[in-house]
């Protein structure tokens, strides 16, 4: 069986990089491996409403918010490029990822 895999990183220096290191490690595993870009909120006029509107404990701080509300944006992204791609046996891999044995 082979796996398709996206990783999500910050930069496209970072996915060839986690690229090579996979088809080094698993190349024959590997379908193909594709690049998700990672999203990065910042509060703006246009959503700094909407934190308010969150149910999260007293203390979350609002960069917290945002860097969880991106992560969730990033993830989905994938998940749509899997579902655009129709394919099965879909991994999908942040830029800090490791292998263990």
């Amino acid at each position: 069986m082979k796996y398709n895999i996206y990783v999500i990183a910050k930069n496209k220096e970072i996915f060839e990089t986690k690229k090579q290191l996979l088809k080094e490690t698993n190349g024959e595993k590997i379908n193909f491996i594709i690049w998700v870009p990672a999203v990065y909120l910042k509060i703006s006029s246009e959503n700094k409403h909407l934190l308010k509107d969150l149910n999260t404990r007293y203390n979350t701080g609002k960069c917290k918010i945002l860097s969880t509300l991106g992560c969730i944006s990033a993830h989905r992204n994938a998940l749509l490029q899997i579902w655009n791609h129709k394919t099965f046996n879909n991994i999908i891999l942040e830029q800090d990822f490791k292998f263990i044995n």
